[in-house]
């Protein structure tokens, strides 16, 4: 097969092959309200074997934990039911359709779950039996890993450069100076050499608590104020409120005792449903689905960028078909996890992709957005530091990818499949997604390197990032609670007692530990790691293995750093990022 432009090949079967593929790949708006989705998930898109089994072992290993959190033992040699059905399951992956598979999963996942509420917060590490328990197990009342999950955590996507604050939070010198590190400093001083950083969830205002049979939930809308000082290169927390209103909702400081670790789990309450809703689904998942229907319609099988974007779009559509089937609707784990009723948790993933503008979220644009690009005032910030290196690594490899099959711009410019590609993402008709393109096209060959350069990193690096600290992180709930029990406090007279109670029941944080394991634990492909049958032209042999000695360049630099942090960041090793969004 011969890879090249439509203006090069005239052939009938290239046509033909097209319009049986729009045929394939239609757009609904209607299993998430007014997004662009699949409308079905055509052939190609179920999954390979070998991800299926993968899946299979990750549930069989935490539904197994669940039964020895049941019995409180740990199961060496576990005979039962569930067992035997999931490794028929295993065994039968070729009979059965990977969505009957999945639902046959689902009416096993309430096995073996412990009910009511702790009695302290050792029961939570209890139900780490037969899995490894997250890695900040025991970092609950650290607030230096507090403010190192801004950097390194999950969604290290919030924290936002302020010269001085609103009055909506605030926050005094003599708040500053509760942190030890400030007492000969000032909120002033630290605004103009640019250490101070927000983390503002206060979008959340308007959201709908949500509701379990047994107790109500709770939505808190936080600041939180991060602040670096001046002989240090890691942020300090400063001060938290609860909510915006600062008539009702006091500054929690370090010296608040009880008052601050419960201000704390409210932040990380905001923080795990911004990252699920925001930067997760909508930024990850729901932005590529719409990449991959127009990629397969409106691009020939021959075309160069079809060739180049294909691995990244590996099961997309599958995994966001079981996410708004099996884990979305009322009653489903997102919905019984999540702090919010239903409507609230899909009003804000939907807001989130109606306001993203594909253009603004390239990598480095990004950063300097949000005024944490700049090394010397933000040293440390170990996502910003990996995700860049990797960026650069794909732009390199995507511009020497696409600089064989494309002379100039002239040749952008009388591509017409690449043309009808990027008209029909950006249209209301298409894709729906803003900021796409130049003008409804791809005006010159720089911005088509860039436009695929954001499409591999969101796939790869970007879905890494958010996807598998749920696994190594956010499982245990005192953590990464999921869901508020109690409401934000209003005063400074809190015990221990009301701060165990702000956490789930034990029946939830089991259900908790199942599926963000599950989601954080699917690793199927590498980065640069294609299969013959994917890029096989001879003329981008030699830009690929450079890309991929590239990235091993990356991975060995980031393994060096770690090896003297105290808290490692390895969640953008290029090793551990796969090449799509497949989980």
């Amino acid at each position: 097969m011969v890879v090249g432009l439509p203006q090069d090949d005239f052939s009938f079967s290239r046509r033909f092959r097209l319009i049986v593929a729009r045929n394939q790949y239609r757009f609904n708006y209607r299993h998430i309200t007014d997004l662009a989705m699949s409308a079905r998930v055509p052939a190609p898109e179920l999954p390979r074997p070998e991800w299926l089994r993968r899946v299979i072992e990750v549930f069989l290993n935490s539904s197994l934990n669940a039964l020895a959190v049941e019995r409180n033992t740990h199961l060496d040699v576990p005979l039962n039911d569930l067992q035997e059905r999931l490794n028929q399951l295993y065994a039968d992956i070729g009979l059965f359709a990977p969505m009957d598979i999945f639902y046959s999963l689902l009416e096993l996942i309430g096995v073996g779950r412990p009910e009511g509420r702790p009695s302290g917060l050792e029961d939570y590490e209890l139900l780490f039996q037969t899995i490894d328990a997250p890695e900040n197990l025991h970092l609950l009342f650290d607030d230096d890993y507090f403010a190192e999950l801004r950097v390194s955590g999950p969604n290290p996507l919030v924290i936002q450069q302020v010269n001085e604050l609103s009055s909506r939070f605030p926050v005094t010198d003599e708040d500053l100076w509760a942190t030890p590190e400030f007492a000969n400093d000032s909120l002033f001083e630290a605004g103009q050499e640019g250490r101070l950083y927000l983390a503002d969830y206060s979008g959340f205002v308007d959201m709908q608590p949500g509701t379990l049979p047994t107790q109500p939930k709770f939505v808190y809308a936080p600041f939180a104020l991060f602040a670096r000082p001046r002989n240090s290169d890691r942020l300090k927390a400063v001060a938290i409120q609860c909510n915006p209103d600062p008539n009702v909702n006091p500054i929690f400081t370090p010296a608040d005792g009880w008052c601050w670790q419960l201000a704390k789990t409210v932040v990380q309450v905001a923080d795990s449903n911004h990252h699920e809703l925001i930067s997760h689904l909508a930024h990850t998942h729901l932005i590529l689905e719409p990449i991959t229907v127009s990629t397969h319609r409106r691009l020939s099988y021959r075309h160069p960028l079809y060739r180049l974007l294909k691995p990244h779009c590996e099961g997309t559509v599958f995994i966001n078909k079981l996410a708004h089937e099996i884990l979305l609707p009322e009653g489903t784990p997102v919905p019984v996890l999540l702090t919010a009723e239903i409507d609230s948790l899909h009003g804000q993933s939907i807001k989130a992709v109606q306001n993203f503008s594909f253009k603004d979220h390239y990598l480095p644009k990004r950063l300097e957005d949000r005024g944490v690009a700049n090394t010397d005032q933000l040293p440390h910030y170990p996502y910003r530091d990996d995700a860049l290196k990797i960026w650069h690594c794909i732009h390199q490899w995507v511009s020497e990818y696409l600089d064989v099959y494309y002379r100039d711009d002239f040749d952008i410019e009388e591509d017409y499949e690449l043309q009808a590609w990027a008209a029909e993402i950006s249209s209301e008709q298409g894709g729906r997604i803003k900021g796409f393109g130049d003008d409804e096209g791809v005006a010159s060959l720089d911005s088509l390197k860039d436009i695929a350069t954001m499409i591999i990193f969101t796939a790869s690096v970007q879905h890494a990032a958010v996807n598998f600290p749920q696994a190594t992180q956010m499982a245990y709930v005192p953590q990464f609670p999921l869901a508020g029990y109690q409401p934000a406090p209003t005063h400074k007279n809190v015990d221990q007692q009301q701060y165990l109670e702000m956490f789930a029941p034990l029946d939830n944080a089991v259900l908790q530990i199942d599926v963000l394991t599950l989601l954080g634990s699917v690793y199927h492909t590498q980065l640069g790691q294609y299969r013959p049958n994917q890029i096989f032209d001879v003329r981008v042999m030699e830009p690929m293995q450079r890309f991929k000695q590239r990235l091993a360049e990356i991975e060995d630099q980031i393994v060096e750093r770690n090896q003297d942090e105290t808290h490692p960041y390895n969640t953008l090793r290029p090793s551990l990022i796969p090449q799509s969004i497949n989980i």
